[in-house]
C-alpha cells in the first residue's frame, strides 16, 4: 500500500512539472509567434547582404538578396518552428533547476559548484552566439552570395532553408564555444593534466581547424579561420584558468 502511494505521489509530481513546463513553452511560443514577423525581418536584415555586385556586373536583378516562399504554408511553418524553439529554450532553465533539485535530494551535490559551472557555460554560449550572429554568419553569407552572383545566378533563398541553416549554424558554433568548459572540467577533476594540455596543444590546434572546416558554412577558408581563431584562444584561456584553479587548490 505504501509503495502504491509513493509511486502515485511521484507520478503526480511529474504531471505537475510537465504541466508547468508546457505552460512555459506555451507562453514563450505565443509571445514569439506574435513577434515572428519582426524576428524574421531582423534576422534577414542583420545577416543577408542588401547589395553585392561583382566588378563588371550591371544587371540590377543580381544585386538584392531576397527570401522566397516555395509553398503556401512555408512561412507559417517557419514561424511555428521559431516560436516552438524559443519556447523550449525558455523552459530549459526550469527543467535544469528541477532536475538539480531532484538529484540533490538523493545525492550529495554541491549546488553552488553546479551553478558556477552553469554560469560559466552560459557566458561561453552567449559569447559564441554573439560572435556567430554578429560577425561570422554575416561574413559567411556575404561570401556565399558573392559566389552565387559571380556565376550570374540570382540569390533567391527559401525562407525555410535560410532559417534552418541559420539556426543550426548558430547552435553548432555556440556549442563549440563550450570547449573550454569541458577542458577546464576535465583538468579540475584530475582526468587530464595541465601539462598534457600544454604538450598536446599543436595536435589540438590541428583538430580545431579540422572541426571548423567541417562545420563552417562556406567552402573558402575564411569562416574556418574566423571560427578556429577564437577556439584556439579559448583553449589557451582554459589552460590558464585550469592552472590558476590548480594552484589555488
Amino acid at each position: 500500500m505504501d509503495d502504491t502511494l509513493s509511486w502515485a505521489l511521484v507520478i503526480d509530481q511529474i504531471k505537475r512539472k510537465l504541466f508547468q513546463i508546457v505552460v512555459i513553452i506555451f507562453i514563450g511560443f505565443s509571445i514569439t509567434f506574435s513577434l515572428s514577423d519582426r524576428i524574421i525581418r531582423k534576422i534577414t536584415d542583420d545577416l543577408l547582404p542588401l547589395e553585392i555586385l561583382n566588378a563588371g556586373q550591371t544587371n540590377p536583378c543580381l544585386a538584392p538578396t531576397q527570401l522566397i516562399s516555395t509553398s503556401p504554408v512555408e512561412v507559417v511553418m517557419v514561424k511555428l518552428q521559431i516560436s516552438l524553439f524559443v519556447g523550449i529554450a525558455l523552459a530549459l532553465p526550469f527543467i535544469f533547476y528541477w532536475v538539480i533539485q531532484r538529484l540533490k535530494r538523493r545525492y550529495d551535490i554541491n549546488t553552488f559548484s553546479i551553478s558556477l559551472w552553469g554560469v560559466y557555460g552560459f557566458i561561453l554560449f552567449e559569447i559564441g552566439f554573439s560572435f556567430t550572429y554578429f560577425f561570422l554568419l554575416p561574413q559567411a553569407y556575404k561570401i556565399l552570395v558573392g559566389l552565387t552572383t559571380s556565376a550570374d545566378v540570382i540569390p533567391l533563398f527559401s525562407i525555410n532553408q535560410f532559417m534552418f541553416f541559420t539556426v543550426i549554424s548558430i547552435l553548432l558554433f555556440s556549442i563549440s564555444f563550450e570547449f573550454p568548459l569541458i577542458v577546464t572540467w576535465l583538468t579540475v577533476r584530475g582526468l587530464v593534466e595541465v601539462e598534457t594540455l600544454k604538450a598536446r596543444r599543436k595536435y589540438v590546434y590541428v583538430l580545431i581547424v579540422l572541426v571548423a572546416a567541417v562545420i563552417t558554412a562556406d567552402p573558402t577558408p575564411v569562416s574556418q579561420l574566423l571560427l578556429s581563431g577564437p577556439l584556439i584562444f579559448l583553449y589557451e584561456f582554459s589552460i590558464l584558468v585550469s592552472t590558476i584553479i590548480k594552484r589555488m587548490r
